[in-house]
């Protein structure tokens, strides 16, 4: 269920988890959208009845694109990219920074793969970095 919280993470694992199902359960593609709002409570249910009228979403593309530029705050991606900046290894284990970076990673889709690994290896304590960048030379 998707209640409209207003995270790029939350709202894309929702769309992920219902075309996924969606698929499995062989439901035609222009049928998605009403499918999907039996999916919907909360905030996301009273946006999407306001709507109904007005957009008549028949395709299942427009309807996630509607829902993503109402539920994802437009300054999100800023934020993320601030908050991938300020992360840090520090003294903290490394299992656990992995999984912050990977989280992070997560809502940054569109980060190329070079970029990813420069930031995840940057910010590393050197003794870990220079392991790692080690271990990349042999293989």
């Amino acid at each position: 269920m998707y209640s409209g919280e207003r995270k790029s993470l939350t709202l894309n694992r929702w769309v992920h988890e219902v075309e996924h199902f969606l698929r499995q359960s062989g439901i035609p593609q222009d049928q998605w959208t009403i499918s999907a709002t039996n999916r919907l409570e909360g905030t996301a249910l009273n946006w999407f009845n306001a709507r109904e009228n007005t957009y008549h979403f028949v395709r299942w593309q427009a309807f996630t694109t509607q829902m993503r530029q109402y539920f994802i705050p437009p300054n999100e991606t800023t934020r993320l990219m601030d908050e991938r900046r300020k992360l840090r290894q520090g003294e903290g284990s490394l299992s656990t920074y992995v999984d912050k970076y990977r989280q992070l990673m997560l809502q940054l889709p569109h980060f190329h793969e070079v970029t990813k690994i420069h930031g995840f290896l940057f910010v590393l304590r050197s003794k870990i970095r220079m392991e790692i960048e080690k271990q990349q030379s042999m293989n």
